[in-house]
């Protein structure tokens, strides 16, 4: 039987705004980037890892850490407000030979491993896409938007005022770590959340950080390193 090919694309844009440079940051003694480079590197499906970037810097970091790059992403590919799915298009669309998926792994995502990319393409079976979640701490319903006068009347709906967090249900957020979808409907319909034959793979939440700023950098570093170590550092 003739395995599917998987492609790895790590977008790495140079101008983060919250946290600048943050693709080269160093985290446990190697670029940010190298982490989720060499995460697809040890997965056991992902034939190919590319890089995505508009930084010779970044894909510098990304080929040592063993990532493919073909050339420098265009400026109009490379602000703030490009959706994701536009860079991969137009990576997927100059290669002659398509992968039968594509997995976007984005490389504020540290604490992601090969092992959880593998357990997400194995939880996908005959399904088109498999995207990463976790579970909320805090229930939706004790959440919600409020007025300019910071009123909390009417914040809570009355059927959960006086219930436990652990009687309401469950709730589940992306967390940005995992995305793989198959190519020809990732292309047919031009974004990640397909329409439907699309699951979640469940990640804990001690490994779905998300680096976008310095209290995020902070919380991932204590994961990594360990509460006592992490504070060790910070006091010295």
């Amino acid at each position: 039987m003739i395995q599917p090919s998987y492609l790895a694309i790590v977008p790495a844009r140079s101008g983060s705004k919250r946290l600048p440079g943050k693709n080269l940051i160093d985290f446990g003694g190697k670029p940010l980037i190298a982490w989720s480079v060499e995460a697809a590197k040890s997965s056991r499906y992902i034939n190919e890892v590319l890089v995505s970037t508009d930084s010779v810097d970044i894909a510098n970091a990304a080929i040592s850490a063993g990532a493919r790059f073909e050339e420098l992403r265009k400026p109009a590919l490379a602000t703030d407000t490009v959706p994701l799915i536009d860079v991969v298009a137009d990576i997927l669309q100059k290669r002659g030979n398509m992968p039968d998926f594509v997995v976007l792994l984005q490389p504020t995502s540290p604490l992601r491993t090969g092992k959880h990319i593998d357990e997400a393409i194995e939880v996908m079976g005959d399904q088109d896409a498999v995207i990463s979640v976790t579970k909320l701490d805090k229930p939706n319903e004790w959440s919600n938007t409020l007025p300019p006068d910071m009123s909390l009347a009417g914040f809570m709906a009355p059927s959960v005022q006086n219930r436990q967090s652990q009687d309401l249900s469950s709730r589940y957020a992306l967390n940005g770590a995992i995305y793989v979808v198959r190519t020809e409907r990732l292309l047919a319909e031009r974004r990640f959340m397909l329409r439907n034959k699309i699951v979640a793979y469940e990640m804990s939440a001690d490994v779905s950080v998300d680096i976008d700023t310095k209290l995020d950098l902070l919380v991932a570093k204590g994961l990594y390193l360990g509460l006592d170590c992490a504070i060790a550092r910070l006091e010295s």
